[in-house]
């Protein structure tokens, strides 16, 4: 049986999935490549940090409350895709706030 922590995770992972679909459907329409490849790499690096429990956390006082991740501003560098960037904002959203 799940606990609240594994669907916080869950939920967090497939926030990812979103921003990672919507940065693959950028690239397929010939958005720069480059820029793309980074973003899913450290997209898909956060996830799996969350997954295996490494990822640290606001809510157990790894780091400071109102921390975030940086892949707004990271992302926001490159693209003004909002599909992709409010998919990114979730994700910082659910981190800042849940995780």
């Amino acid at each position: 049986m799940m606990n609240s922590n594994d669907l916080i995770i869950l939920k967090f992972i497939e926030l990812i999935s979103v921003a990672i679909s919507c940065a693959e459907s950028l690239k397929a329409n010939g958005a720069p490549s480059d820029r793309i490849d980074t973003s899913i790499d450290t997209l898909k690096s956060f996830g799996n940090l969350a997954s295996s429990g490494k990822l640290p956390r606001v809510s157990t006082g790894e780091v400071p409350k109102g921390t975030g991740l940086g892949l707004l501003k990271g992302i926001g560098e490159w693209t003004e895709d909002d599909e992709l960037l409010d998919a990114v904002f979730k994700i910082e959203e659910h981190y800042k706030n849940k995780m």
